[in-house]
């Protein structure tokens, strides 16, 4: 794949992003190191008229590449795998009923648009239907949360280790 350079809207010329993942400060012609945050997304420090901004880089990709976020949308990884930040492998996934939600709610799928009754899982957007993991591991894991939220284990804890939205939770 051919890398492909735009510009960061927000930066005024300054910084550009590929579509490979890499940011490079235009006038210093320069590639940023990037880092790893305590949530696993690569991110990269940006100066702008002496002000410091950190960034996820999965976000400056989606919003050159894709386009820019809308309320309710989260970054979605297509091979669920974080370190792969190419704009190949994102997309903006619609979140339903995004407000806070209890573990018992109803909520549309992300992909297919149903009606489906969610387990705390399913709170990213998607039935089970339409994850791309095995049901057994999807099993597996409801098994788990469940024993985590029955050993008293807060609900924003369990979102947090498994890296989804707290806003999520009441």
């Amino acid at each position: 794949m051919q890398e492909e350079w735009k510009p960061i809207d927000w930066t005024n010329g300054i910084y550009n992003v590929s579509n490979l993942g890499r940011v490079k400060n235009v006038y210093r012609n320069r590639i940023l190191k990037q880092s790893l945050s305590s949530r696993g997304y690569f991110k990269v420090g940006l100066s702008i008229g002496g002000e410091n901004f950190t960034r996820n880089i999965h976000d400056l990709v989606l919003n050159s590449f894709v386009g820019k976020k809308q309320i309710n949308y989260r970054a979605f990884f297509i091979d669920g795998n974080k370190a792969n930040i190419s704009a190949s492998n994102l997309k903006w996934k619609k979140l339903y009923n995004s407000n806070k939600i209890s573990v018992d709610s109803e909520l549309l799928c992300g992909d297919c648009e149903e009606n489906k009754a969610f387990k705390f899982l399913n709170r990213v957007g998607l039935c089970e239907d339409c994850f791309n993991i095995e049901k057994k591991a999807i099993k597996d894991l409801y098994k788990l949360i469940d024993e985590m939220l029955k050993s008293g284990i807060p609900a924003k804890s369990i979102l947090e280790r498994f890296d989804l939205h707290n806003s999520l939770v009441d």
